[in-house]
């Protein structure tokens, strides 16, 4: 994602939005991703200013990047959000 970024820019300097969404499916809390590891990709999308979106029966956790030419900032704050109480089982 960060590749096609950078060559897009480089080839007809325009920016694009890159992200990395992840539904996870699994029934049981104890299968779900970690949160170490949630954790790791969160800060990775930071670095790289990917936008990042994690998805589950009971969270969302988004991490946008608002991209301008001159300066990316990150907006709005990571979001974490429980309630879709009609999600849960």
């Amino acid at each position: 994602m960060k590749a096609q970024f950078d060559e897009t820019k480089f080839k007809f300097n325009k920016s694009i939005g890159t992200g990395m969404l992840i539904v996870d499916t699994t029934p049981t809390i104890e299968e779900r991703m970690k949160k170490n590891p949630l954790n790791n990709l969160i800060k990775l999308s930071k670095d790289l200013k990917i936008d990042f979106w994690y998805f589950n029966q009971t969270e969302i956790i988004q991490e946008l990047v608002k991209l301008n030419d001159n300066n990316p900032t990150q907006t709005p704050p990571m979001e974490r959000r429980n309630n879709y109480p009609h999600l849960r089982r």
